[in-house]
């Protein structure tokens, strides 16, 4: 009867031995490989920030890195060379720690995704009115009625129709466009400046309606060099 197994000749010595050495300089170069990430991870740490700490309710600046095309295209006056870096302040509302990102309060950017990492987010450190009195601007005080309060209106800028219906973004007295605010039409149904709003839309709509209504010019040849006069028009 055969053997079962047959005798290892010096090929098959000689392959295996190579393999064997071949395995242990993967291994050799796997760990030099791992031991040069982690040396690189601990010196490029060193120059590295601490993550800052936010809370709910803190006030922070956003990085306009990612928004240079909305602020081009917002004005015609407008450049990238004079873009503000940071933009805001904005409250946060949401912390998650573990991903180091915040969730902002942004009421007047609704197709925006209001989370962001805390690389572009910039504490927000209010003027220190003793310091820096000039640096403060006055701001008009609330009204109280009805044990809420209440701010003047002093016009509405936009309107657009909502999940819950019609919106309209409201410019308050004495503020800027940083504190404009979208209101739903329950808050704005009896202010004057909504009629004001509804006059000019509806203003708007007539001259619209009068241009789309104007008679249609038509072409006809008057002269033998081809010349072509519109009838109620000009050449």
């Amino acid at each position: 009867m055969p053997p079962l197994v047959n005798e290892a000749n010096a090929e098959n010595i000689n392959a295996r031995r190579l393999a064997e050495i071949v395995d242990r300089y993967t291994c050799d170069a796997k760990d030099s490989l791992l031991a040069a990430k982690i040396a690189q991870s601990i010196y490029a740490n060193i120059s590295r920030r601490q993550d800052v700490q936010f809370k709910v309710g803190d006030f922070v600046y956003l990085s306009t890195s990612n928004q240079c095309r909305e602020y081009t295209h917002g004005s015609d006056g407008h450049v990238a060379k004079f873009m503000p870096c940071f933009d805001g302040p904005y409250k946060i509302t949401k912390v998650f720690p573990e991903k180091s990102t915040y969730t902002l309060l942004m009421p007047n950017s609704p197709n925006v995704s209001p989370t962001f990492h805390a690389l572009q987010l910039c504490r927000f450190i209010p003027n220190d009115t003793s310091l820096f009195p000039l640096q403060e601007l006055k701001q008009p005080q609330s009204i109280e009625t009805d044990d809420r309060e209440e701010w003047l209106v002093d016009r509405i800028l936009d309107e657009k129709r909502g999940r819950k219906g019609r919106e309209f973004l409201v410019r308050y007295c004495e503020y800027g466009a940083k504190e404009d605010w979208w209101l739903p039409l329950r808050d704005v149904d009896e202010l004057e400046a909504l009629d004001v709003w509804l006059a000019l839309k509806e203003s708007e709509a007539l001259m619209n309606a009068s241009a789309c209504k104007t008679p249609m010019t038509t072409l006809r040849r008057c002269s033998p060099c081809g010349v072509q006069l519109l009838e109620g028009g000009r050449v």
